[in-house]
């Protein structure tokens, strides 16, 4: 037709201005609603494109689909993202295209009821007999709305402990809720995994249990985990025992270097968590949020763990049976009997939910007199300008001023990101969020 030859006309010429193009990114298109034709059109102009190139990347965003529209002609596809409310099928149809050559997979649907909630076994079963795999998957991003039926058994066929569906697997994130009934999503990428990033559910974490998915060896190149938990998780499957719940999540990989351990309470046993940690001494990078850390506290952390570079946590307070009456004497009593505490230990950043004061400021700048190589603190959050006013004041006051030109260099640049903000996941700062808002972590 006319239309046809005009969309050709019109993808070889942008091909002739950008031959390099790899990426389709639709954002907010609605064809259900636009006037008839448009969606047969665009059918045409996507395929075409699609043609064009072997390493194409699809990113479908808040897009309303028609279930005329066919992307038949799409496939070799190396990225794949959805998020939208409808129309998953086509969703399921382009994955399935590509399962061979898609190297990244990420699906995040918007709305929270079961209605919208895309079927991901779909992806690799279709119901009847056919099972399909992605040999090539390197990356998996999951993030499913939680209110849903978790108690589903898994379709038999997916049972079959012959069949792996994804067996190149190195990175996994499953944000929310977990769509599989059993171990399937980790089933024969034990020795390729390097990343890790679920929300630890009750029933998934009995799955883990059950199925031995985490071993002590299971995992060698796993080194970057984490595990968000709630303490309405603890007492059926840990007896209400924090403890208990970060001695599970310490047990996957074991030797991991970036760890994150969110949305659980540590304070009533604080001495069993850092015997706990003082077991793992591979940890460089730490997250431990949903636990207000005394100061002492985080010195006897840093102290068990002696590769400790970065540490996220919630605000340190004094400990209370210090009386806060000469901050130099503090000062000169801990340089004699912690000083030097680590050579390694060089980033804190702590949330101060919004109530920044001057005693938090203290305690992060007495950390880094006893640790000479510590070099950046902040605050998250919107109060890092706060943050960097409170401690100029409290270096500039006695005890504190033996070590200024030290201390300067731990005030926090604004305009530069941190090494803790690319060490950790990028969806954990939200996911922690949103933890606080359920849970009340």
């Amino acid at each position: 037709s006319a239309v046809e030859a005009n969309i050709t006309a019109f993808v070889q010429k942008l091909w002739q201005i950008a031959p390099r193009i790899s990426t389709f990114n639709s954002r907010s298109l609605d064809l259900v609603n636009w006037p008839k034709g448009y969606a047969t059109n665009f059918d045409i102009f996507a395929n075409q494109l699609a043609q064009r190139t072997s390493r194409v990347q699809f990113v479908l965003k808040d897009c309303k689909w028609p279930l005329s529209l066919n992307f038949d002609g799409i496939s070799d596809l190396v990225h794949l993202e959805f998020a939208s409310d409808s129309n998953h099928s086509l969703f399921i149809q382009l994955a399935q295209q590509s399962a061979r050559s898609l190297q990244s997979l990420k699906i995040v649907p918007h709305k929270v009821a079961p209605l919208y909630h895309p079927d991901i076994s779909a992806l690799i079963w279709d119901g009847k007999s056919r099972l399909t795999a992605y040999p090539s998957l390197l990356s998996l991003v999951l993030d499913l709305p939680y209110n849903l039926d978790v108690t589903a058994a898994p379709p038999p066929q997916l049972m079959v402990r012959s069949f792996v569906p994804f067996p190149a697997l190195r990175s996994v994130t499953v944000a929310e809720f977990y769509p599989f009934g059993d171990d399937t999503l980790f089933r024969g990428n034990s020795k390729t995994l390097e990343y890790l990033h679920m929300i630890a559910l009750p029933d998934v974490i009995l799955m883990l249990r059950e199925r031995k998915v985490f071993t002590r060896d299971s995992h060698p190149r796993l080194r970057r985990v984490f595990i968000l938990g709630t303490n309405g998780s603890l007492p059926e499957y840990f007896g209400g025992s924090s403890g208990n719940f970060l001695e599970f999540a310490l047990s996957i990989a074991p030797n991991a270097a970036v760890r994150a351990v969110i949305g659980v309470q540590f304070d009533s046993e604080i001495p069993r968590v850092l015997d706990l940690f003082s077991l793992h001494p591979s940890i460089q990078t730490l997250s431990l949020n949903g636990t207000n850390f005394t100061l002492l506290t985080v010195i006897k952390l840093v102290k068990a763990l002696p590769l400790l570079s970065d540490l996220y946590s919630d605000y340190p307070v004094l400990d209370r049976s210090i009386a806060v009456f000469d901050w130099a004497a503090i000062i000169a009593s801990s340089v004699k009997k912690y000083a030097p505490l680590s050579k390694r230990f060089k980033f804190w950043c702590f949330s101060s939910r919004g109530n920044l004061t001057k005693e938090m400021v203290q305690c992060v700048l007495l950390l880094a007199v006893l640790c000479p190589n510590f070099n950046y603190a902040m605050s998250s959050g919107d109060n890092q300008m706060e943050f960097m006013l409170l401690a100029r004041k409290v270096i500039a006051s006695p005890g504190f001023k033996n070590y200024e030109q030290r201390l300067k260099r731990v005030l926090p640049d604004v305009r530069k990101p941190t090494t803790f903000t690319e060490n950790m996941c990028p969806l954990m700062r939200s996911t922690m969020s949103s933890l606080r808002r359920k849970y009340g972590a």
